[in-house]
């Protein structure tokens, strides 16, 4: 298990994910971010834009999105050509707009690096896998051994 956390950074100041969010959301919170990945993905695709520039799109505007939890906007002006009418793009209702944003939300709360592009998404994704592979580790080993998965990782 000791290998398994060193591995994923828990213990490195360089992690690319926040501990302390990651331990807060947990595997739901982990799962549903990356779940979150792949609907930003396909509604890209959908729209014909690339996933770095929806995503900057729903970062430009979630602060005065209600309910998303505001405090992560851009600044006016600072991705403005880059995202320039991507939200207009959407052909989607008010829940799935809601969605996005939340989505959004969760994924800045937990990913500690820089969010500009599509490459920077990736390396989100990559090490939001990691985290859910370590979940699912600690959750087999937890079954194998008959003990609560809160246990074990104490236990570490």
């Amino acid at each position: 298990m000791r290998s398994v956390l060193s591995r994923l950074g828990f213990r490195s100041p360089h992690s690319f994910l926040r501990p302390t969010a990651v331990a807060r959301s947990g595997v739901r919170g982990v799962r549903d971010t990356l779940h979150f990945l792949d609907i930003l993905d396909d509604v890209a695709t959908r729209v014909d834009v690339n996933p770095g520039q929806l995503f900057q799109g729903l970062l430009q505007h979630i602060g005065s999105y209600r309910g998303s939890g505001g405090g992560v906007s851009r600044e006016e002006g600072t991705y403005d050509a880059y995202t320039k009418g991507v939200l207009f793009k959407l052909d989607i209702d008010e829940d799935e707009r809601s969605r996005l944003f939340f989505g959004a939300r969760g994924v800045v709360d937990l990913v500690r690096i820089k969010l500009e592009d599509k490459n920077d998404l990736e390396t989100a994704r990559s090490a939001l896998r990691h985290a859910n592979t370590f979940f699912h580790e600690v959750e087999a080993y937890a079954t194998a051994h008959d003990i609560d998965p809160y246990d074990t990782v104490g236990r570490l």
